[in-house]
């Protein structure tokens, strides 16, 4: 048995975290013992549920026996003194990858801006300047003059 996140689970199944968790409230799902905040539930019965609803209707009997015996499995005190280490290390490494990636992602696009501004600058200092013909004052003003005041 792996243990997952909600968040992990919704992605797999491709719905939103909160009716992973209305699964869970329902008994559809089957939650494992929570460390710290995390309440894992089991990714090999969520996978039962990819490409259907979240309903115990859903699963075929021999899908519905497999769910049956991972809820059982889930519910015995053994589980929980030997996996206790191993769904730990499991919740921090996919905690970590879940804030991680999508500040390396944003970091990524961050750098490619300021690589393009940069290319910008750097052919923007390669052009040739216009030249300012001699004794024309800058900027030159096109248009009426006003009168000089007395």
């Amino acid at each position: 048995m792996t243990p997952i996140t909600y968040e992990d689970a919704a992605n797999l199944l491709g719905m939103v975290p909160e009716s992973v968790r209305h699964a869970t409230a329902r008994g559809v799902l089957t939650k494992l013992p929570r460390f710290g905040k995390a309440q894992p539930i089991i990714k090999e019965q969520v996978l039962l549920f990819q490409g259907k609803r979240l309903s115990l209707n859903a699963l075929s009997d021999s899908e519905l026996d497999a769910w049956q015996q991972l809820d059982r499995l889930s519910r015995e005190p053994i589980v929980e003194q030997t996996m206790s280490l191993e769904m730990l290390e499991d919740l921090i490494e996919q905690r970590v990858a879940s804030r991680v990636d999508p500040v390396m992602d944003a970091m990524g696009a961050l750098l490619r801006q300021i690589g393009a501004s940069y290319d910008q600058i750097e052919a923007a200092r390669h052009q040739p300047q216009r030249e300012v013909p001699k004794g024309v004052p800058f900027p030159v003003r096109l248009g009426k003059r006003k009168p000089a005041l007395a």
